[in-house]
């Protein structure tokens, strides 16, 4: 219930900043919103328990490393940071930071690139619950966000330095590297469309394509990357607990990413050279339909590789109400969109349901 109480409210104020209806009296109304929201969803992430995907192997993990931090297997830095705070915190705190650092840097670049943050922060809790239930691969996810601006202003290093930092919370993170490369370049949309269509017939007709091309960007990558990807692939047949089969999943996925990605671009299309932020997301949405594309018909688990570059959706929508229109158009086109994302915000919680609701609080077990 508590999940669809926060879909509720950020719809009904994403409705209000997105037509631009003033409250009166108080002219930064939509600002302390954004921040009133995101903190409880802080809290809701800190305080929770036994809530959550992989909650028993993150607890469990915690106490083993806490112990022993020799005895981690996962990557140094969230195993350095389990190790730290068993000895001079508690999980409570520990969950805490590892809200702050899933959460905070997306936060801030929400509020300097979206020109509306609340609407961002619902597309962020409809297709992952804006990271209220963290795992060591938001960390990375929240870091490689926040290295966009040192992406947009050409800084190599800062971009290395915070790479290098999230790579120790999640090794996929350095799928997302080339996207340093692509964010200024100019795609014509008939590239991306003949692109994305040769990329599906050759999925669905010779997958064996790309399992050669990942084992090889394993190989070089060295052993761990090569071990990982293994893991991943040997399991191309499961589901990971989730509701939905790898051929659904495939499905679900090129229906919702072409409603995403080609509706935006029929009506942005002509701004991108305008706007070389709008360009940017534009090709890291790509960059992730693409990428989906090919590694989901070979295994589900590596979808996971797809969630750097899927953060560009936060910012792709928005982007469309910077058109001009009048209030009536925008109401509607925004009533339509909150509709999809009703069905979609549907699809996640029932993925994982009983991992989320009902709700459990440390304060009360």
């Amino acid at each position: 219930m508590y999940l669809y109480l926060i879909f509720g409210i950020l719809s009904f104020l994403s409705i209000g900043e997105v037509c631009k209806i003033k409250v009166k009296g108080c002219p930064l109304f939509y600002d302390y919103a954004y921040c009133i929201c995101l903190s409880v969803i802080f809290l809701l992430s800190t305080l929770r328990w036994e809530n959550g995907t992989d909650w028993t192997s993150y607890y469990d993990y915690f106490h083993l490393v806490g112990e022993n931090v020799d005895s981690g297997y996962m990557e140094p830095g969230f195993t350095w940071l389990c190790y730290l705070d068993y000895n001079y915190l508690n999980y409570t705190l520990h969950l805490g930071i590892l809200a702050f650092l899933s959460i905070v840097p997306v936060a801030i670049r929400i509020r300097q690139y979206s020109a509306f943050p609340l609407f961002a922060l619902l597309i962020w809790f409809s297709v992952i619950f804006a990271h209220m239930f963290p795992v060591r691969q938001t960390v990375a996810v929240s870091l490689f966000v926040f290295s966009w601006k040192y992406i947009q202003e050409r800084r190599l290093i800062p971009f290395i330095c915070t790479m290098a930092l999230a790579a120790t919370f999640h090794v996929t993170v350095l799928v997302a590297v080339p996207i340093y490369f692509l964010w200024n370049k100019y795609i014509p949309a008939k590239v991306y469309m003949l692109v994305i269509a040769g990329i599906f017939v050759v999925s669905i007709v010779s997958s064996q394509i790309f399992t050669n091309l990942l084992s090889t960007l394993g190989g070089i990558g060295g052993e761990y990357i090569e071990e990982k990807l293994n893991d991943y692939m040997d399991a191309s047949e499961e589901a990971f607990g989730a509701a939905y089969t790898p051929l659904q999943t495939l499905i679900r996925g090129c229906i919702n990413r072409s409603i995403y990605f080609f509706v935006p671009l029929v009506l942005l299309n002509t701004k991108r050279k305008e706007n070389p932020m709008m360009n940017a997301v534009f090709n890291m949405y790509f960059y992730s339909f693409v990428s989906f594309l090919m590694v989901i018909p070979l295994s589900v688990a590596l979808g996971r590789l797809t969630v750097y570059t899927d953060m560009s959706q936060l910012f792709l929508l928005p982007f469309v109400f910077t058109l001009k229109m009048n209030r009536t158009n925008t109401v509607v086109i925004m009533l339509i969109i909150l509709f999809y994302f009703a069905i979609r915000f549907r699809g996640v919680v029932f993925n994982y349901e009983d991992l989320y609701i009902p709700y459990h609080c440390v304060l009360f077990k």
